[in-house]
């Protein structure tokens, strides 16, 4: 059991910093932690991207979510109305539409259409 949840702290071993992911899956062991000051990474991350967001940075953060044991990363793209599913920084799926985005397989029933995402 756990929870989608905004403005999530996640400490980065590699490099040591925390990164705040603008939605997270946290498990219920996350968050019975988080009150402690343990801040682990979650397993699937998403990331909405601004009209401020720079390409580079948005990267830098992909590497460092993949690189500290994070599985799925969706990138939503607003103005595009566009949904980035990554499952490794090479295995990408770009959804539009009624394409359906998946969060598996770290949360294999979170299925959603990209429209949806919009609504």
């Amino acid at each position: 059991m756990g929870e989608l949840m905004s403005e999530v702290d996640m400490l980065m071993q590699t490099p040591n910093r925390t990164r705040r992911a603008d939605i997270a899956y946290m498990s219920g062991e996350q968050m019975q932690s988080a009150p402690n000051g343990e801040l682990s990474v979650c397993a699937f991350v998403a990331e909405v991207i601004s009209k401020n967001d720079q390409i580079n940075e948005v990267e830098e953060k992909l590497q460092e979510y993949f690189d500290n044991g994070v599985q799925v990363v969706w990138v939503i793209f607003p103005k595009l109305k566009q949904v980035k599913v990554y499952r490794s920084i090479r295995d990408i799926t770009v959804c539009f539409g009624d394409d359906v985005c998946s969060a598996a397989p770290e949360l294999p029933d979170f299925q959603i259409t990209v429209n949806d995402v919009f609504a």
